[in-house]
Order: C-alpha cells, then structure tokens, then sequence
C-alpha cells in the first residue's frame, strides 16, 4: 500500500514539474482584426491583422511576450507573417506597391549591414511576389505614414483586439493625431530606435 501511495505522489510531483517547466508556454493568445489605414496620399485601405502571443509571461506576468503577426491586404493578394521581435509599424502603397516598416524591439537585431545612424526598423517592399528588405535609403520613411494599430493588447484576453478598428478608433487610443499622423520616420525617432545607442 506504502509502495501504491509513493507511486501517486511521484506521479502528482512529476506532473507538477512539467506543468511548472511548460507553464509559460502552455498556451497562447491571439488577436485578430482588420482595421482602416489611412495612406500617405488620403486613401483610405482595410487591412486584416494578426498577432500571437504567450498566455502569461515568466515567471508570473499577467501577458506573455509576442510569438508572431501576421498582415493581410487582399485587394493585391499579400500577406506578411513575422516573429515576435518586431513590431509592425506602417502599411502604405507606393504606386499601388506596397510597402512595410517593422520596427525591432531590440538593436541587436539590426545585423552587420545596417549602418550605426540607421532606425532599429526593417523596410520591406513587396516585389515579384515576395517581400523584399531595402535599405534605408531607398525607402520613403518620410512619406510613409505610421498608420498601424499598436494597442491590439487589452489588460486580459477579452480586451484585445477583435472586428473592424476604424481610423478614429486607433486615433484615440493609439495616441496620434487622425488630422495629421506621424511619418514613419517621425515615430522611429520618437521613440529613439537606432541600430546604435548613441546615434540616438
């Protein structure tokens, strides 16, 4: 009988550990929406969104770190999916090609072919069929408008982003103004994301 009882608490310890060690994995949330994005030129566009992330942060953070997003415009047939260190930024249409700044949530990530003065972003353009990086300097990040919703997070789960957004919506809540919103290059200095610190 002693030997059946040992047998049952190893099994609830071992079940313990495992729960313990895959707790902050175990699970996912996931936001999904589609929203109104105003371009550089007055036009207005929907764009579906998605974003993935852990149900709870190590070791007791009520929301866990972004897994991934993902980006859709459908009128052209394009999709973006990328990992969790970035975090997209601008969709915007350049003679009708579209264009994508993800800005990095760390500089480490800028990689050797990035200069030290340039923004801690990636600046995608999508050419025959795929995305494509281009430099800095061949981007129109003064053009391009931060026009991507950024508050797709809410305090719990039933809080995140879900259904249509619509401009004013993200206005209000993504603190820029709708009348006059920021260039992508105006909010990459905002908030002081160069591939090196004291470029900043």
């Amino acid at each position: 009988m002693d030997r059946v009882i040992s047998q049952i608490v190893s099994a609830v310890c071992l079940g313990a550990v495992l729960l313990a060690v895959n707790g902050c994995g175990a699970g996912t949330d996931v936001a999904e929406w589609k929203e109104e994005v105003r371009l550089h030129d007055g036009r207005t566009v929907d764009v579906w969104r998605r974003a993935v992330a852990h149900a709870s942060g190590f070791p007791n953070a009520r929301r866990g770190g972004d897994i991934e997003f993902e980006l859709r415009y459908e009128p052209l047939g394009v999709q973006w999916k990328g990992p969790g260190y970035v975090v997209p930024v601008s969709f915007e249409l350049f003679d009708d090609v579209p264009h994508l700044v993800v800005a990095l949530k760390s500089r480490r990530r800028c990689g050797p072919l990035k200069k030290r003065t340039d923004f801690a972003a990636q600046f995608l353009r999508f050419q025959n069929g795929d995305w494509t990086e281009v430099a800095q300097e061949e981007f129109p990040v003064g053009e391009a408008l931060a026009n991507l919703y950024r508050d797709y997070w809410g305090r719990t789960a039933q809080e995140d982003a879900k259904g249509y957004i619509t401009w004013e919506t993200k206005a209000s809540q993504d603190s820029f103004n709708p009348d006059k919103p920021n260039s992508a290059e105006q909010f990459l200095r905002k908030i002081r994301t160069f591939c090196d610190a004291d470029a900043a």
